[in-house]
């Protein structure tokens, strides 16, 4: 695809957000990164 651009994710579940006692999911971030445009963008996610 002409024009077309390659952005990179990246997402991680962070170590000790699982809540056992609450049978809670843990907290999840995704990150993208699109270099052309030198735009960064984070989003925080839980199950809760």
């Amino acid at each position: 695809m002409p024009g077309a651009q390659v952005i990179p994710i990246d997402g991680k579940q962070i170590k000790g957000s699982y809540d056992r006692n609450q049978s809670k999911s843990a907290l999840h971030v995704v990150s993208a990164w699109a270099s052309d445009h030198r735009l960064f963008r984070r989003s925080c996610q839980s199950g809760r």
